[in-house]
């Protein structure tokens, strides 16, 4: 008998889970006859694993196992009938989300296995998927304008100017379907026009060989040699192309409109086995020039902890911040009205 008879249920089915959350899971074992085994388990686990040169290397992360039924005699058949099983568990507070590229995946799922006599345990498994809110080192760049300037040579071989980028955006961090502004300033002290500017949204995951105690924070400056660590790229969405005409020794500014592809759900993190970002690529088009490109370093997510806390914190300085103005209008005007004459001289 084959494992058709058994159904793992998410009571949450459509959820997605945040570290820390409880997961409860029910499993349906419907025996038409009775079952060869000597046991029924249940396992949750979390690992991480990636692959290069045809090398995978794994790393569990978390397991928990629960028995769900065991044989009482040495028939080790599992009788006739139907049995639900009911569990509950909690998950690490500190887990990397669920992530599944080529080169590298981090899966979070229930197992459910049978061990029947003299034959190779058979497995049934399930997965969930877990995201993650940015940790509050990101406050500093959440809803904040962000800047970025750079200096880009222009020609085709030989250089013709420089072109003055500066792209700036309310933020650095950002969701999934999210529409926003990108200001952008292009002083053109080059010979050749600007006719565009492209956007494209890219991720940008760094993979480790083997598991590091310490994540890379910035997965440019790892520590590990080339051979035990390796980047991959992959384009979200259309390319959005905007006209921007700007003639040679001018200056132009736009305010051009993007939106984060739906389907960039994975959020920005960092673990011991891989680092995951994204890059927001603009691509200058000069005319009689190759295309020039600039990279926006972006992060994405659902959200940062602690920022309903600094939300409070901004409203109630901006409460007191208009309170002041009030206060100083009143001073101001009460100053300028003049003091009511005295009995003396009304009589």
């Amino acid at each position: 008998m084959g494992l058709s008879n058994i159904t793992i249920n998410f009571q949450e089915p459509d959820k997605v889970y945040l570290p820390g959350d409880t997961v409860g899971v029910t499993v349906t074992v419907v025996n038409g006859k009775p079952m060869n085994a000597r046991s029924v388990k249940l396992i949750v686990e979390g690992f991480s694993e990636t692959e290069k040169f045809l090398s995978w290397n794994h790393q569990l992360v978390y397991r928990q196992t629960k028995l769900l039924w065991v044989s009482d005699s040495s028939k080790n058949q599992m009788p006739v009938g139907t049995f639900d099983y009911e569990y509950e568990f909690k998950l690490p507070n500190s887990i990397a989300p669920t992530l599944n590229l080529k080169n590298g995946r981090n899966i979070h799922r229930v197992i459910v296995e049978v061990d029947r006599p003299w034959r190779e345990k058979s497995r049934k498994d399930k997965e969930f998927t877990v995201t993650k809110k940015l940790g509050k080192e990101y406050l500093p760049v959440y809803n904040h304008n962000m800047v970025w300037e750079q200096n880009i040579q222009s020609g085709l071989i030989f250089s013709d100017g420089t072109i003055q980028a500066k792209f700036v955006t309310p933020s650095q961090v950002f969701k999934a379907g999210q529409t926003f502004d990108t200001e952008v300033t292009l002083n053109n002290t080059s010979g050749n026009a600007i006719k565009s500017v492209e956007f494209t949204l890219f991720r940008h995951t760094h993979f480790h060989k083997k598991w590091q105690p310490t994540p890379c924070t910035n997965s440019f400056k790892c520590h590990l040699p080339n051979s035990e660590q390796f980047y991959t790229y992959g384009r979200y969405g259309k390319v959005e192309k905007h006209k921007t005409p700007v003639a040679p020794y001018t200056e132009g500014k736009f305010k051009i409109p993007f939106t984060i592809p739906a389907e960039a759900t994975a959020p920005s993190f960092a673990s011991g086995m891989m680092t995951h970002g994204y890059l927001l690529v603009a691509h200058i088009q000069v005319k009689g020039a190759i295309t020039l490109s600039s990279h926006l370093r972006i992060y994405i997510g659902d959200g940062v902890e602690g920022e309903d806390a600094q939300k409070k914190v901004v409203e109630k300085t901006e409460k007191k911040k208009v309170a002041e103005k009030t206060t100083t209008k009143k001073e101001e005007n009460t100053e300028e009205e003049e003091a009511p004459p005295s009995y003396s001289s009304c009589t």
